[in-house]
């Protein structure tokens, strides 16, 4: 490739200014969309990458959305912090106790908290999105949807590697791969299996625990290794169900295995969420800590 001139008179190399580029973008793209490394489960455009000028505004119109939508799940008062007790994350030694008004608010907490944490965290890639395709570095067929299918979720494994973002799956998946050759455990293995499961949730963990520690949350209450460490413990018992069941032969007629499925990815989430976010509740400034920069519901109301 033929070396051209710049406006300052120096050489510039093409090809070397295309290296850089793709060198960036590929920091930049954390599910590797478009190249050999691409992230499994990515959900692609139902009817093809729409063009830039859709794009952008289908973008900004879910920008707008969820940011109403976020601040309006927001704007009420927090509970009460006995709601939101150490005694009251753990459950499956308190059955017995539990009374209805706090498995409702339980229920009630634990749906609103995963709505907000998927709506965040699809606002932080629609503005991302919507910013470097109007720039132009990207084009809308390297913006792929963050989420895969919600239907999908009929366990939980299917609830984190498809219907969950991928977007620190490669990295994770890279440390976890390098401390099982560390470790000389056989690829393919059993072992191999969960124990890179286990590593990646660890240091999921760990991601968020740094974010525990950033709110001032006390060591002895931050909840989110213990959060993260349970969902492959979970994956493990029911892999272990579905092998048994279909080892002696046990049929469910079609959609009834999902169904279950589904009940039983509530029913975990349901036990072992709030150990992840009631420690935040306790301890979080509404007027310091608020998800949102600026409360359009504050304004209007008050």
């Amino acid at each position: 490739m033929p070396k051209s001139v710049s406006e300052s008179g120096k050489t510039v190399d093409p090809s070397r200014n295309e290296g850089a580029y793709w060198a960036i973008m590929l920091l930049a793209n954390f599910r590797r969309i478009g190249t050999k490394w691409q992230v499994k489960n990515i959900p692609s455009w139902p009817s093809g990458a729409p063009s830039r000028r859709e794009f952008l505004r289908q973008k900004l119109t879910s920008i707008v959305a969820i940011y109403i939508i976020l601040d309006v799940l927001s704007s009420g008062p927090p509970p009460d912090a006995n709601v939101v007790g150490i005694r009251n994350q753990v459950l499956l030694l308190r059955i017995p106790e539990l009374t209805s008004d706090e498995l409702i608010f339980r229920v009630i907490a634990v749906t609103v908290y995963w709505i907000n944490t998927y709506l965040f965290n699809l606002f932080m890639i629609e503005v991302a999105s919507f910013v470097s395709v109007l720039t132009g570095i990207t084009t809308p067929d390297q913006c792929r949807p963050l989420y895969g299918p919600i239907k999908e979720a009929w366990s939980i494994r299917q609830f984190w590697g498809t219907s969950w973002h991928q977007m620190f799956r490669r990295g994770i998946q890279g440390i976890s791969d390098l401390a099982n050759d560390a470790f000389f455990i056989p690829r393919g293995t059993l072992l191999s299996r969960y124990f890179r499961l286990t590593v990646s949730f660890a240091i999921s963990g760990l991601i968020h625990f740094s974010a525990d520690m950033s709110m001032r949350i006390p060591l002895a209450e931050a909840g989110s290794m213990a959060f993260f460490l349970a969902q492959p413990l979970g994956i493990m018992i029911e892999d272990a169900v579905q092998h048994v069941y279909k080892k002696q032969g046990i049929k469910f007629l079609r959609g009834y295995e999902h169904i279950l499925g589904y009940v039983w990815l509530i029913a975990f989430q349901l036990w072992i969420t709030p150990t992840w976010f009631y420690p935040p509740i306790r301890h979080m400034n509404p007027e310091k800590d608020g998800l949102l920069p600026f409360s359009l519901v504050s304004a209007i109301f008050s």
